[in-house]
């Protein structure tokens, strides 16, 4: 039973449900004076299954067959037939029967067709379950799935179906082009219950294939098939993934070269089959197919943008190419808004519609340069100013550009605006004598009005030329400046429908400075005082500097340094001038060059240029040698330059005061004189004389002298210059002693060095409560002599100078920088005795 039991409360308990224990349940409640009832439905659900067995069937040809199949379940389960996996076949010899939970299936004169395997399924909500029954006929074979044309890919495997039934089971036999195939054939062939398998298989093992289904009772054979094996198409030339062009170009060829193991050869467009278009209204092709080459376009217009595909197949495979056309198009503008006026402090809107491709970016701009102020730009294109101001007026630039190119187009917009005057200076210096403008820029629109005041004046148009005024623009021009009529303050008063502006400007006419005089050291002797004068005039008063160039740049000279000074002076009397005087305290030849006095106010600039020439003593810069040896018949060259100012006249005496005759002696342009053929006689003394005295001159400078050596030797001699040899030596001997102090003062210093570390080691005897610095140390007083070395040698084996300072330092308290001072002696100690072991000092000793 499925009532376990009765609850104390009379509840009704069920465990271990199942499908039996569903029903209509009845509670009878009675007593003396009477009774009632209440009924219950209870559905037990549970997934459908099966309880019938599964028994296979053995029939023969012509007899009749029952199927039957009972389920259970809840909900009732719905059963359904199915043979082969497949839905039951529509045939009037098979009959259906079926109650609650059972279904029965009546085959009459069965056939060899009925052979099979029977599936009864039932199904509900819960789950579902299925039992298998087979059915064999006696009889004859039967081929119920038949041999078929079969295609496949070289190198792959392919089955060519073949299916029998019967009972018995009947064996299957294979035939290719007439001759049966045996299990020698193994090694190509494999034979399956499903068809033959041709493994591995190529052009040569395709041909005419049967199958023969045989056993005791009959032996029936399929058709001849058809087995057909292909390569792969292979596309050999493929379009690319994308390829752009320009709309209109001529003769564009989208490749797709093919291999010839294809059947069929199509292209596609945006995904449908493409094969000729042509030229609207006519039958040239503008777009066909070149088989097994490509898609050749005569023209491509924009609306040819879009995927292409191109497909090769044949029976057995197939190969794809894709790719994207991109037809571009030189944008336009198709729309863009009209010139429009509007008022001040209005927003207005500036449409501008366009077309290309690629799709074009936009770009608005305000008289060619990008907006800056508060704007707004739809995404269709359009341009929203706010608020528009008088800085809005102008030219707009719509834009579109794409990789193609660009357009663009104008709108003109005009903001009604009050009047304004933008710019007019605070001051305004016309020049004495010079037509000259004053300036007044105004804006607004419609364009103001402009007038003109002076000094609380209106300037009537009238009286224009009277006054010597004329108007240009909004500018007045004062004709012929002179302060008197024409200084004071001038109003400019700007006007239209808007409204007005006016601003103040105040005119002083001003003359332009002018150099009335510049004198002084024209011609002066070295180191006297001398001045020179800049005398200028101008309204104001100029501002005067002198000038000079140096290294071509220009310096200003200071007011006082230790060469020269400036002083500077007004004068009112009779007419306004300034003087600025340049004095120099002891002039030279280095100050003769040119100076400029500097005369600038408000109305201009000018220079007046002045020459300053010192006279000095010549003095020879380059003397001649002391000592040349020439052999006879040379040629020697004495230099001998001297400078001076003027500049220095060069002559030569020789031997007894005279020069060797014949032309053999010469004085070239720079002073050097020129012995050739030197002969005995040229031998002895010869003397450069410089003289820079000039006749009819003031001054009387000495006349200075250099004198050299000449000595005549054999004719294989070669040409030797002699220095002096006592310099020489001089040399040497100061070079020996300077390597020895050298190394004295280096131990002294590195002993002196090592103590002081040491007593530095020392830590203060006693220190104090108020500073750390009153501590006692140790220290003696050690005072070393200065030692100076000065080394003079000739220039093409020059030494550094080096000073040795001297180095002190308190008993008590050492100095901050003391380690520095020992620091800076050590680096010139081996400054020094790196250079004393210098190879130009090995030059020296090979001279001795």
């Amino acid at each position: 039973s499925v009532i376990d039991y009765i609850n104390d409360d009379n509840s009704l308990t069920l465990s271990n449900v199942k499908a039996i224990a569903s029903g209509m349940y009845q509670c009878l409640c009675t007593n003396e004076i009477g009774n009632a009832q209440a009924t219950f439905a209870v559905q037990v659900k549970g997934p459908a299954k099966i309880v019938s067995e599964a028994v296979d069937k053995s029939v023969g040809k012509g007899t009749e067959v029952t199927l039957t199949c009972e389920a259970q379940g809840s909900p009732t389960p719905s059963i359904v037939w199915l043979k082969d996996g497949r839905a039951l076949p529509s045939d009037s010899r098979i009959r259906h029967h079926e109650n609650l939970y059972e279904s029965t299936i009546y085959i009459s004169d069965v056939r060899i067709t009925d052979n099979g395997v029977y599936e009864c399924k039932a199904i509900n909500e819960n789950g579902d379950d299925s039992i298998f029954i087979k059915i064999s006929v006696y009889g004859p074979p039967f081929i119920n799935v038949k041999p078929k044309d079969t295609v496949g890919i070289t190198g792959s495997d392919i089955l060519v179906p073949c299916e029998a039934t019967a009972e018995p089971v009947p064996v299957i036999t294979w035939y290719r082009n007439e001759r049966a195939l045996t299990s020698d054939d193994s090694d190509k062939y494999e034979f399956t219950d499903k068809g033959l398998r041709i493994k591995n298989a190529h052009a040569v093992d395709g041909g005419s294939f049967l199958c023969q289904a045989s056993n005791s009772a009959d032996r029936v054979g399929s058709k001849p098939v058809q087995v057909t094996v292909y390569n792969v198409p292979t596309i050999t030339h493929s379009l690319p993934s994308k390829t752009n062009v320009t709309a209109g170009q001529k003769n564009l060829l989208l490749h797709c070269a093919i291999t010839k193991d294809f059947a069929t050869y199509q292209w596609y467009r945006r995904g449908i089959p493409l094969l000729k278009i042509y030229y609207e209204g006519g039958n040239t092709p503008r777009i066909e197919t070149r088989k097994g080459n490509g898609l050749f376009f005569k023209t491509v217009l924009p609306e040819d943008q879009g995927e292409y595909s191109c497909n090769v197949s044949n029976p057995a495979a197939e190969a794809s190419v894709w790719g994207y056309l991109y037809v571009d198009v030189m944008p336009i503008i198709t729309y863009i808004s009209t010139n429009d006026e509007v008022r001040e402090y209005e927003s207005f809107w500036l449409d501008c519609l366009y077309e290309g491709e690629p799709k074009p970016t936009l770009e608005w701009k305000h008289n060619n340069t990008p907006l800056r102020r508060e704007h707004v730009i739809f995404p269709n294109g359009t341009l929203k100013i706010t608020s528009a101001t008088r800085f809005d007026s102008g030219a707009y630039q719509c834009t579109v550009t794409n990789r193609q190119g660009s357009r663009s187009k104008d709108v003109i917009i005009t903001v009604k605006s009050k009047a304004r005057i933008e710019n007019i200076p605070t001051l305004q210096y016309p020049i004495t004598g010079q037509r000259s403008t004053l300036i007044c820029e105004v804006s607004g629109y419609p364009f103001p009005n402009v007038e003109w005041w002076r000094n609380g004046e209106r300037i009537q148009a009238n009286s224009y030329n009277q006054k010597g005024f004329s108007k240009v623009g909004t500018n007045l021009v004062i004709q012929d400046p002179e302060s008197t009529q024409h200084d004071g303050l001038y109003t400019c008063k700007a006007s239209n429908d808007y409204g007005s502006d006016r601003e103040v400007t105040q005119v002083r006419v001003y003359d332009l400075p002018s150099v009335t005089r510049v004198s002084g050291c024209d011609s002066v002797t070295a180191n006297m005082e001398c001045s020179i004068v800049c005398e200028a005039r101008g309204k104001p008063l100029p501002i005067l500097s002198w000038r000079y160039k140096d290294r071509n740049e220009t310096v200003i000279a200071q007011t006082d340094n230790d060469r020269y000074y400036v002083t500077s002076q007004d004068t009112d009397s009779p007419a306004p001038y300034r003087e600025l005087v340049l004095t120099f305290k002891r002039i030279s030849g280095s100050d003769s060059r040119t100076y400029f006095c500097h005369a600038e106010n408000p109305a201009g600039k000018t220079s007046t240029a002045h020459q300053v020439k010192v006279r000095y003593q010549a003095v020879i810069e380059s003397p001649p040698l002391p000592t040349y040896q020439v052999p006879i018949g040379a040629t020697l060259t004495i230099t001998c330059k001297a400078r001076g100012e003027p500049i220095p006249q060069i002559k030569w005496s020789g031997p007894k005061g005279t020069l060797p005759p014949n032309g053999r002696a010469t004085v070239d342009e720079n002073g050097s004189l020129i012995l050739m053929n030197i002969q005995n006689d040229d031998e002895g003394e010869y003397t450069c004389n410089a003289n820079n005295n000039r006749e009819g001159s003031n001054f009387d400078f000495d006349v200075v002298s250099s004198s050299t050596t000449v000595k005549v030797t054999s004719k294989d001699a070669p040409l030797t210059v002699i220095d002096n040899p006592i310099e020489t030596w001089l040399i040497v001997v100061i070079v020996i002693c300077v390597f020895v102090v050298g190394i004295v003062v280096f131990v002294s210093v590195k002993m002196i060095r090592d103590k002081s570390r040491e007593r530095r080691s020392y830590k203060p005897t006693q220190m104090t409560k108020t500073s750390a610095e009153e501590a006692n140390y140790q220290f003696e007083t050690v005072t070393p002599k200065p030692v100076m070395f000065q080394v003079p040698i000739d220039t093409s084996n020059s030494l550094p100078m080096y000073n040795l300072r001297t180095l002190n330092w308190a008993d008590k308290h050492p100095p901050n920088n003391f380690q520095s001072q020992f620091d800076d002696v050590d680096r010139q100690l081996q400054g020094l005795l790196k250079d004393l072991d210098n190879p130009k000092l090995d030059n020296l000793e090979s001279d001795i």
